[in-house]
Formats: C-alpha cells, structure tokens, sequence
C-alpha cells in the first residue's frame, strides 16, 4: 500500500505503447545509464508528455514493484533488433500491475505552476 515514507520513482513514459507493456506485461525499463545508483523504490509513478492527448502532462498510473533485473534492450524488445541501442543495458522493473491512482495533474491556465491535484485516496 502507498504511504507517506514509501520510495517512489518517477518515470517519463515518452509514448502510448510503454503505457501499454507496463500494464499488460507487468514490467517497465529503466535505461541503465539513467537510472538511480541505488534501484530501492517501492513503487513507480508514470508521467505521461503531451503526445499522451487528454492523460499528458499529468501522473495517473503507480505500480508497487516486485523486483528489478538487469537486462539488454534486445531481450525486451526483440520487435527492434536492428535498433541503435540494442545492446545497451536496461533495467527491467516487474510490478503487480498499475492502480489508476491520479496523483498530479496540469495545472489549469492562470494557476500556480506548482499546484496540485492530491490522490483522492490511496490504498
């Protein structure tokens, strides 16, 4: 259950088809190169850009994670094998699923810049 003290990390979900693995197939990648020193978070919290439509520029989804691995980008997306990164390593988060928990959202025109939106309940 989310908490107050729970470790979070914040995830750019740059377009519809990361939404799409982390929900359906439970795990979301991390570039190893861009990732924390120390991978401990409780949950992940996906930001969506404005390419999402009426979900961008907002958080809607957090996932409890069960566990992380080291990988290669080829591993997980054998779609792309000619891809320039393909043997770049990634970190593979598995998580139980995404709760469609709004947690942050854009703030309306003329608002404060740092306002927010609070969960309407957590757990």
């Amino acid at each position: 259950m989310l908490s107050p003290t729970s470790l979070v990390l914040v995830c750019l979900s740059p377009e519809p088809r990361e939404l799409e693995i982390a929900r359906l197939l439970g795990w979301f990648r991390i570039p190893f190169k861009s990732a924390p020193k120390v991978v401990s978070e409780d949950y992940l919290a996906f930001y969506y850009p404005g390419i999402f439509g009426d979900l961008g520029a907002q958080i809607k989804y957090v996932a409890e994670v069960k566990g992380y691995e080291l990988t290669t980008r080829l591993e997980l997306l054998r779609d792309k094998p000619n891809h320039p990164a393909h043997t770049r390593n990634i970190i593979r988060s598995r998580s139980a699923g995404s709760k469609n928990y709004r947690i942050w959202s854009k703030p309306k025109s003329g608002a404060d810049s740092h306002s927010c939106t609070p969960p309407a309940s957590i757990g």
